[in-house]
């Protein structure tokens, strides 16, 4: 299978032309290398990213399909996502939230520059969208840019200045051939407290053969324990264990706020308690539970959470609080991330933030349950 090429010009080809032959390709793959440098940063932050795509003129939402796969190496262990798109229906994974959307139901959030098929993480490089993106850039006053070619290359330089201030400036590098990027450098919010510097490289691959068909019976082959324990439909907080709490933002009953961010870790092993604070024997449940950390040999703390926004309620649910507890409010969104649908279910979390057992139900041996459990949390 050919791959598109543009001949010897006499001239610099404008950004529409690029465009063009960019997304001409009838498929395209390729391995990037996706760094962050942050000014509060000492090292950058590096994603490893691979990209399967394929151009279909025939689709009215994006123009083709794609599967984009992406790591994170991190000290504490490697973060993982996903996202891909295909006749109408588009999946998205980062580490336990599984989200799916098919246009055929609702066709609302596909719809628009800003779909989701299209603002999915990393879906701006994928070569179709991409080539939309240089097409918006021509017709926008607001950026600024220069095309020169040099020695089989095509250097894309400009500025993007919004309301009097440069919100990006950016360098893409393009095969003078394929059009397809060689790398991007992008420097968000230049010279302020909150500039973000971005550098991509890419290697891209020749496909051999026929490009691939992209579907939901491929993509489960390839994500199988994915589907088996996140999709929606088998979701449950027993798939979350071996995996780190999702991160969260909860208020708290003293009118803060607790924040919880992936790779951070707890101050030590902790117990994630969700009640119902309306349950008749919550109150009996938190107060064992606090006999079991009271006598525990390994020290641990309690989060204890609850749906409930009655600040009241919890209160009396917990009395007063003792060092090393904190109570929560309006968990809702954590709730519904953990898979949990039933009070009480115990969460036991290592340092690291890492669930290492679980207990549902209430359970006339509790505090013992629970010494036990924060013991392998050590």
């Amino acid at each position: 299978m050919a791959i598109a090429t543009i001949n010897a010009m006499a001239v610099t080809p404008d950004l529409s032309k690029i465009a063009d032959i960019m997304e001409s390709h009838p498929c395209t793959s390729a391995a990037i290398d996706y760094e962050i440098m942050l000014p509060s940063a000492a090292d950058p932050v590096t994603y490893h990213i691979t990209i399967e795509s394929a151009t279909d003129k025939a689709d009215s939402i994006i123009g083709g399909s794609y599967l984009i796969d992406w790591r994170l190496p991190r000290p504490k262990g490697e973060s993982h996502g996903f996202a891909a798109y295909f006749d109408g229906n588009h999946f998205r994974f980062r580490d336990v939230k599984l989200q799916e959307y098919h246009a055929k139901e609702n066709i609302a959030p596909f719809l628009g520059p800003k779909g989701i098929a299209r603002q999915a993480q990393f879906a701006d490089l994928v070569p179709f969208i991409f080539a939309d993106k240089l097409r918006q850039i021509e017709a926008d006053s607001s950026y600024k840019y220069s095309i020169t070619e040099r020695n089989g290359k095509i250097n894309i330089q400009g500025i993007q200045n919004i309301s009097g201030y440069d919100a990006l400036e950016f360098d893409y590098i393009l095969d003078a051939t394929t059009m397809l990027p060689v790398s991007m450098d992008m420097e968000y919010n230049p010279a302020s407290i909150s500039e973000q510097t971005v550098n991509i490289t890419f290697s891209w691959t020749t496909p051999d053969g026929t490009c691939p068909i992209f579907s939901e019976k491929k993509l489960m082959s390839r994500y199988p324990e994915i589907f088996d324990k996140f999709r929606t439909s088998n979701f449950h907080v027993l798939s979350m264990l071996g995996h780190e709490i999702p991160q969260f933002s909860v208020p708290t009953t003293t009118h803060e706020r607790y924040t919880y961010d992936k790779g951070r870790g707890f101050r030590q092993p902790t117990l994630l308690a969700f009640l119902d604070a309306s349950g008749p024997t919550s109150a009996d449940i938190a107060r064992q539970i606090r006999q079991a950390a009271t006598v525990s040999p390994y020290p641990f703390d309690v989060i204890y959470l609850s749906g409930s926004n009655d600040i009241e309620a919890c209160e009396t649910l917990t009395g007063n609080l003792h060092e090393g507890e904190t109570s929560l409010i309006g968990a809702q969104s954590l709730i519904r991330n953990c898979g949990i649908n039933a009070f009480p279910t115990l969460l036991f979390c290592s340092k690291d933030g890492i669930i290492k057992e679980i207990e549902i139900g209430a359970n006339q041996n509790l505090p013992e349950i629970v010494i036990q459990k924060m013991a392998f949390c050590r």
